[in-house]
């Protein structure tokens, strides 16, 4: 009986130092973060995901370590990814937030920073571009299944903060408070069996 207490408060222990543990790691960063983007503007759309190397606060376009997008245009759409040959991911500034929950980009910002998802460097065709100034795009944000000057692309200016993703998974703090809350569920379990226990009347 003695054996079996000891065990349990141990397992408790054990349960509440690694739901610490996962809290601390949560709270300042992420080994990997999948991001689900869901933009509908200006008559068009992209959908996908997005994966970074769990960076939090202003991170750079090569904190995004791969992306799939769907391009939506008018008429026409095309699908990008890093995986294919000529897919890239480029941009400037620092205009790009990462949090647990989601990645915003800040449209109204004075540093002409942009972020591209595209099909093939700098050739006009088949990208998702956020930018805070015209110039490797044009300013908020561009949807362009085909090429820029198509009647296929959806180009919308934009401002302020704006978020562009959200997180596909639970954050890590969130499933230290869940295992957190499991702990103590148990314990408030064997507590309950333990009083039960002491109470119950002994025989000679």
């Amino acid at each position: 009986m003695i054996r079996n207490s000891v065990k349990r408060k141990a397992a408790l222990a054990t349960s509440i130092a690694l739901a610490t543990m996962i809290l601390g790691v949560g709270a300042s960063s992420a080994s990997v973060i999948t991001y689900n983007v869901n933009q509908f503007f200006g008559g068009g759309s992209v959908v996908g995901t997005l994966t970074t190397n769990g960076n939090l606060g202003t991170i750079n376009y090569f904190d995004i370590t791969s992306f799939s997008l769907q391009l939506n245009g008018i008429g026409s759409s095309f699908h990008i990814a890093s995986t294919d040959p000529t897919g890239v991911i480029w941009g400037g500034g620092a205009d790009i937030t990462a949090s647990l929950q989601n990645l915003k980009f800040n449209f109204s910002a004075s540093d002409n920073g942009f972020l591209v998802f595209q099909d093939g460097f700098s050739s006009g065709n088949h990208y998702y571009c956020l930018a805070a100034s015209s110039g490797a795009c044009l300013q908020g944000q561009s949807n362009v299944p085909d090429h820029y000057i198509d009647a296929s692309a959806v180009i919308v200016p934009t401002s302020g903060q704006q978020i562009f993703a959200t997180a596909a998974v639970p954050e890590p703090a969130t499933w230290g408070l869940m295992l957190l809350g499991f702990s103590a569920l148990g314990f408030a379990g064997y507590r309950r069996r333990a009083m039960t226990g002491s109470s119950a009347p002994r025989s000679a």
